[in-house]
């Protein structure tokens, strides 16, 4: 869990989800803005998750 916007790159928790993201797995993040810096920065984030079967 991170507390911080995704104005920052430094989100460990976010990080370490994503490490630990298998085939399968769901990520659930209260807002969109808590994922990425920019619109593009979150849409390559989460095609790169789907390309790997994480929702």
């Amino acid at each position: 869990m991170d507390k911080k916007s995704g104005s920052t790159t430094n989100q460990p928790g976010l990080h370490e989800g994503l490490d630990q993201a298998r085939d399968g797995d769901v990520i659930v993040v209260h807002t969109r803005d808590r994922l990425g810096r920019t619109v593009r920065d979150t849409l390559n984030l989460i095609h790169d998750l789907a390309d790997h079967g994480v929702g």
